[in-house]
């Protein structure tokens, strides 16, 4: 007598161990690829803050304008974990002190305004200080960073700044950051109070 269940076909323990651990693999390199893609997005948000904020230092010391006296230098307002606006600096009061509400006339303290945008993922914190170590940086509103002529950071009141901006993708880890000091503008790992620089 014949069995009609022996001759069934299915698939074997080997076989159903062995795709299992293919896709394991595949998965594997899929979580690391996508990690790696992170890390590059923060990288490429940290170098275009960085190529900004030395710009707006080269900037703030060619600045001046045969019409405008006023023209203290170049600044960069931090307004959101996720945008910042570099913009000229036109002290039209002539106070030496940074004015949020503006000035009153045709020319206001903000000119030439560039706004720039990081990616949702990544947020920004800002600590603005006197001294060195600048306070620890928390989500910004708002803080002002000003380089005068000679290419000094300054704090809206016109005193000397020293500035940590941390950079921090939302699934990474790793956090990037920029110290902005009197001598140098350096970028950095965040180490949980301080700024390593490279």
């Amino acid at each position: 007598m014949h069995n009609k269940y022996l001759n069934i076909k299915g698939i074997t323990l080997p076989e159903v161990v062995t795709v299992v651990a293919i896709i394991g693999i595949l998965a594997g390199f899929a979580t690391l690829s996508m990690d790696m893609v992170r890390k590059e997005r923060l990288s490429s948000a940290t170098s275009q803050l960085l190529a900004d904020v030395q710009k707006a230092r080269l900037d703030g010391m060619l600045s001046s304008s045969p019409t405008l006296t006023t023209i203290r230098g170049v600044g960069i307002r931090f307004e959101s974990p996720s945008s910042y606006t570099i913009f000229t600096y036109n002290d039209c009061n002539d106070n030496f002190a940074y004015d949020s509400t503006g000035c009153t006339g045709d020319t206001p303290e903000e000119i030439n305004v560039i706004s720039k945008t990081v990616s949702s993922s990544i947020s920004l914190n800002v600590g603005i200080g006197s001294q060195f170590p600048p306070p620890q940086p928390t989500t910004p509103s708002n803080a002002v960073l000003i380089f005068d002529k000679l290419g000094y950071p300054r704090q809206a009141n016109w005193d000397s700044a020293d500035v940590w901006v941390k950079l921090q993708y939302s699934a990474l880890s790793d956090i990037k950051c920029i110290h902005i000091g009197t001598d140098a503008i350096r970028e950095g790992v965040w180490n949980d109070t301080t700024c390593r620089e490279k």
